[in-house]
């Protein structure tokens, strides 16, 4: 895994001190961001640093996130992954008419150049 924050699926497996458990299962109830460190997820008990886990009022699902980033505590995780996923949300909300043109192979108008 690269440096950073990826969010997963809440029924993905997640086991913390020999405790397995679906990843919704591990959801704090008030709210606040929850780090389980040295995790192994999915059936396959992959190891991974850190899962941080969130459900804030208001929010449609949990997040649950993987992360090798255990020096910036949950909040700070929880904070990375809102950027990255407020970036991805504008890039999906732009409209059509907002995107960069085109590139074009050949030149404007109806001549081509000669060769």
């Amino acid at each position: 895994m690269t440096s950073g924050a990826i969010r997963f699926r809440q029924v993905i497996q997640v086991t913390h001190k020999g405790r397995s458990l679906q990843a919704r299962d591990w959801v704090p109830v008030t709210g606040h961001a929850k780090m389980l460190s040295d995790v192994q997820v999915t059936e396959d008990r992959t190891s991974i640093p850190a899962v941080v886990l969130k459900h804030q009022k208001g929010m449609k699902e949990a997040w649950c996130i993987a992360t090798d980033r255990i020096d910036l505590g949950a909040a700070g995780v929880v904070k990375l992954y809102a950027r990255r996923f407020t970036i991805e949300e504008t890039f999906r909300d732009t409209p059509p008419s907002c995107a960069v043109p085109r590139c074009r192979a050949r030149p404007s108008g109806s001549r081509r150049r000669a060769r």
